[in-house]
């Protein structure tokens, strides 16, 4: 069995573009080992780069490192045209 160590900073929340076999990371948060309440927060990315193209959106949450914690929802998603 293998072990990877993973620093404080290894938590993370992040979206992903996926275009056939293709995956881009548009955005990310890193956790940290500090306690911050909760909140709901807004966040806007750029799709355009992707204009004409049938993609996936994949949504990663992962707890991966000791002396922290990430807990993530995701609510009204929207894609717009600019």
């Amino acid at each position: 069995m293998a072990t990877q160590l993973r620093p404080a900073g290894a938590d993370y929340f992040r979206v992903r573009v996926v275009t056939g076999s293709a995956t881009t990371t548009i955005f990310t948060q890193s956790g940290a080992a500090s306690d911050r309440a909760a909140s709901w927060q807004s966040a806007t990315v750029d799709l355009s780069a992707f204009a004409g193209q049938t993609v996936r959106i994949q949504v990663e949450a992962a707890d991966e490192a000791t002396a922290s914690l990430v807990e993530a929802a995701v609510d009204d998603l929207m894609v717009t045209r600019a």
